[in-house]
């Protein structure tokens, strides 16, 4: 699940989020009113609204994090571990299907459809992923990291010689 507006609790006026699923999700709005009592019956829910809000803080700098890297090989990399251990939280170790189109996942990584085809076309060829329309298949996360952290700052040069 994923809870945002937490912001409500402390008072703060409402924000507007937008939020796109590429599968079937279930929306439950929860008024202001009753996150007001729930706080005034239970204190402790404010401290839970506050580890909501520092787990955000902290999705929002490794987002900003990944976007101060140069490397577009490095971007691509990173943003497809991030997106894999989201979707690999229940199936751990096993391949990881993202439902992403290439040009998506260039608009997440700042870069052109072209240059992400090229990547992950590389990253196919190290045997990190499998690739087709619509979607991408992380393989092996722990190959993908381990491409990434070995291509930081040295280009993908290395990616060119694996079997």
């Amino acid at each position: 699940g994923l809870w945002f507006g937490e912001q409500i609790a402390y008072g703060l006026d409402k924000r507007s989020n937008s939020v796109r699923a590429k599968t079937p999700v279930k929306v439950i709005a929860v008024p202001r009113d009753a996150i007001d009592a729930m706080v005034t019956e239970d204190p402790l829910c404010l401290k839970n609204f506050g580890r909501l809000s520092a787990s955000h803080i902290v999705s929002c700098m490794r987002g900003i994090t990944e976007l101060l890297v140069q490397d577009s090989f490095a971007t691509v990399c990173v943003r497809l571990i991030t997106l894999g251990v989201a979707y690999s939280l229940s199936n751990y170790g096993k391949p990881i299907e993202l439902p992403i189109t290439n040009g998506e996942l260039a608009g997440l990584c700042g870069i052109s459809r072209k240059t992400v085809n090229r990547i992950l076309g590389d990253l196919k060829k190290a045997g990190a992923i499998d690739s087709r329309y619509g979607a991408v298949t992380i393989l092996s996360l722990k190959l993908l990291s381990e491409i990434a952290a070995n291509d930081v700052g040295r280009g993908h040069a290395p990616l060119h010689d694996a079997p």
